[in-house]
């Protein structure tokens, strides 16, 4: 909505005010009426940024979404791997404990036969 300073300056006249007072009152509302109130022009500009930014998030979502599902992926990897190790020391520890069973009822035989 622009300001009619015509009409403005006629009515502040026709209130009361001289030339000079209702052209003065007139300038500064319009001063202040051109800094403060959004044009068509200012929404339209206003819109397209908004659009813009709106744009910009679904590509940061998108980037995230996928270094997301990256990590998800390398993770699950690096889990398989502690697992297989943990399988590859529970037969290690297997076969230890199979040496060590095999060498202590070996002793307890030879100990049976020297006292028995």
């Amino acid at each position: 909505m622009a300001l009619d300073t015509y009409k403005a300056v006629k009515m502040l006249k026709e209130a009361g005010f001289d030339e000079p007072q209702a052209e003065a009152v007139v300038t500064t509302v319009g001063n202040a009426f051109d800094d403060t109130v959004a044009t068509k022009t200012d929404v339209a500009e206003l819109r397209i940024e908004i659009q813009e930014i709106r744009t910009e998030i679904q590509e940061v979502r998108a980037d995230l979404h996928a270094e997301i599902q990256e990590v998800r992926a390398e993770i699950h990897a690096e889990i398989q791997e502690v697992r297989a190790e943990i399988r590859e020391l529970e037969q290690r520890m297997t076969i230890k404990m199979g040496g060590f069973l095999a060498a202590t009822i070996g002793l307890i035989t030879a100990l049976n036969k020297l006292i028995g």
